[in-house]
């Protein structure tokens, strides 16, 4: 076990047990009814036990933009300057963002770049 070479993972509980997965593989967190979803690089999509605010304890590179969405900063390509604005993660997803939330993420960019 001591020559096990190992990724910095997080651990997610999950329905079906546990989830360990690298920060970097996972592109954003989306609400559900009762739970939260995680939706990774490579295309799974993971249902997971923890809301929206544990996620944002658990995760320090990822901004909540609306209350159903938790992106990772390292995938965000764009931010619109428009009133009813949006952002575009990973050239494949387009997501509105709050208005209040828009400034808070400027400057949590400043920090993050």
């Amino acid at each position: 076990m001591n020559n096990i070479t190992t990724r910095r993972k997080v651990k997610i509980r999950t329905r079906a047990g546990w989830l360990f997965v690298d920060p970097e593989s996972i592109l954003f967190f989306i609400a559900k009814a009762n739970s939260c979803c995680a939706i990774l690089r490579n295309g799974d999509e993971t249902d997971i036990s923890l809301e929206m605010k544990e996620l944002e304890r658990k995760f320090s590179t990822f901004f909540r933009i609306n209350d159903d969405l938790l992106i990772n900063l390292r995938y965000l390509d764009k931010v619109s300057n428009q009133i009813s604005g949006y952002v575009s993660i990973d050239n494949s997803y387009r997501f509105p963002i709050d208005n209040d939330r828009k400034i808070l993420l400027l400057n949590a960019l400043n920090e993050f770049c």
